[in-house]
């Protein structure tokens, strides 16, 4: 397990991928499906960070039947929600939406889940690629209110996923209102994405500034919209979030 995280960590993914076979080998053969559950998910997480997303779904559908011999609703919804993220990326919707589905209904089984805030600003997501934003925003605010609702402060290695989760979700947020021309909304949202990130002492991203340019040039302030892509350029070269071309194709 150490080794296959060291290589993951050090970004030697096809190293990692061969530790995790050796592990998910050995488990199977000792008839332990949970822990060959769990290494077939570091499989699929070290062949999505190589964009073998093809892989990365095969690994997730044979690790389907040995978390469901674990009984563990948590592990269930958790691969759901991972098998619905890859479709998506493959542009499979309509298989995208059945896994987001299947994933909100394990985390029904227990109201506790922490995960349950993922799964719900994940099919916000998918809403809003259905065209449906009065769904999506309705979503995206339950689980953005789910991950206050279980963020616990006095867990420091929690805050980082904490506030990607909320940043994510309130800047989708902010992007279906500004396509509504609900300005006022949007900007709400987006300024929530950047007060979550200073409030926890992280330093907003290139995409935070961007989103409130896009914002400012639709409201036809072209000087605020420029300022503030001149902040997401500078953010992109010092540390790049979206990539620096998008940046300097989208301020002009």
């Amino acid at each position: 397990m150490r080794r296959g995280f060291a290589a993951t960590t050090s970004g030697h993914y096809g190293e990692a991928i061969l530790l995790f076979q050796k592990g998910f080998d050995l488990s199977r053969s000792q008839g332990d499906p949970c822990t060959a559950a769990w290494f077939l998910n570091n499989i699929a997480g070290a062949h999505f960070r190589l964009f073998r997303y093809r892989q990365a779904l095969a690994a997730y559908l044979e690790e389907r039947p040995h978390a469901l011999r674990c009984g563990d609703s948590t592990s269930q919804g958790s691969l759901a929600l991972n098998i619905s993220s890859l479709y998506a990326r493959m542009e499979n919707l309509e298989a995208a939406v059945a896994a987001a589905d299947e994933s909100l209904q394990y985390f029904s089984r227990n109201s506790n889940s922490p995960y349950r805030a993922s799964a719900l600003v994940n099919r916000a997501r998918l809403y809003a690629r259905e065209r449906n934003p009065s769904a999506a925003i309705d979503t995206y605010l339950a689980g953005l209110e789910e991950s206050r609702r279980h963020f616990d402060p006095s867990q420091p290695g929690r805050v980082r996923e904490y506030v990607d989760l909320q940043v994510v979700g309130w800047t989708e947020l902010g992007r279906v209102y500004l396509e509504r021309r609900e300005f006022d909304r949007a900007e709400h949202a987006l300024l929530e994405a950047y007060r979550v990130q200073r409030v926890h002492r992280f330093s907003p991203t290139n995409t935070t500034y961007r989103d409130l340019a896009f914002l400012e040039r639709a409201r036809g302030d072209t000087p605020a919209a420029l300022r503030l892509m001149d902040r997401a350029v500078a953010k992109g070269l010092a540390a790049p979030r979206a990539p620096l071309f998008l940046l300097l194709r989208d301020r002009g």
